[in-house]
Order: structure tokens, then C-alpha cells, then sequence
């Protein structure tokens, strides 16, 4: 995989205060469905070609095609306990086929829809 990125975003919001247990979930303690639901609607309004959000153990995940490069976006927090709502949350964005290019214009546009919501604040940006 080399070339390929692994970016974590790290973001406080209200608005995806979702509470554990997740029924639908692999791991009813982990969340981040509602998180995965907005930003897949946020790319696709945007013309990506985004798959289906489906449940891990870590979260909810998606894939992206654009050109040649395929890109999968986690979304996830950790419940502290049955029934309190987490503000803490995570957008981990991985490219895992193609020839890479940076700036990378996925990555860019994630963080500028994460960015341009007044309630969402970015508390982390970076490379792991």
C-alpha cells in the first residue's frame, strides 16, 4: 500500500448524539451511523459515487470511487455506557487503491463539509 493515506479527524458536535446500545450494530457500543448517514449524503449531493454505509466491529463504514483511486471513510465514537449520549466522534479517511495526489481532493472536501457546519468542531486533523 504504498502511497496510500490514512487520515483521522477527531470532531465534537451535538448533532450525532446518538446512544448506545445500536440494535443494527456489530459492536452495540460503538457508534457512528448517524455521523456515516450525513457525510455519505453530504459526498453523494456532491457527485461522489459512494456505496452503501454498512456496520463493523470499529463503526460504520463506506466506500468511494473517484477516477482511479478508491478511498474507504469510517465514522465511529465509543459509548461510555448504555444510554449517554458521545459527543466525541470519528471520520477516518483511507485511500486504498490508486495513485495518490496531494493535495487529495476527497480528503479536501471532507474536511471543508466537517469544517463549514457551525456545530461541528474539528479537533483533530491528521496523518496516522
Amino acid at each position: 500500500m504504498i502511497g496510500h493515506f490514512h487520515h483521522l479527524f477527531e470532531i465534537e458536535t451535538d448533532r450525532f448524539a446518538g446512544a448506545a446500545p445500536r440494535p443494527d450494530a456489530i459492536n452495540e457500543m460503538i457508534g457512528g451511523d448517524e455521523l456515516a448517514a450525513w457525510l455519505h449524503g453530504r459526498l453523494c449531493a456532491r457527485g461522489h459515487a459512494c456505496g452503501e454505509v454498512y456496520a463493523e466491529d470499529h463503526g460504520w463504514d463506506f466506500e468511494i470511487t473517484q477516477d482511479r483511486r478508491r478511498y474507504r471513510v469510517v465514522c465511529s465514537c465509543d459509548f461510555p455506557e448504555e444510554g449517554v449520549p458521545e459527543t466525541c466522534h470519528f471520520v477516518q479517511v483511507a485511500q486504498t487503491k490508486g495513485a495518490p495526489t496531494a493535495p487529495d481532493p476527497l480528503l479536501a472536501e471532507v474536511r471543508a463539509i466537517l469544517a463549514a457546519e457551525p456545530d461541528i468542531a474539528i479537533v483533530s486533523d491528521a496523518a496516522k
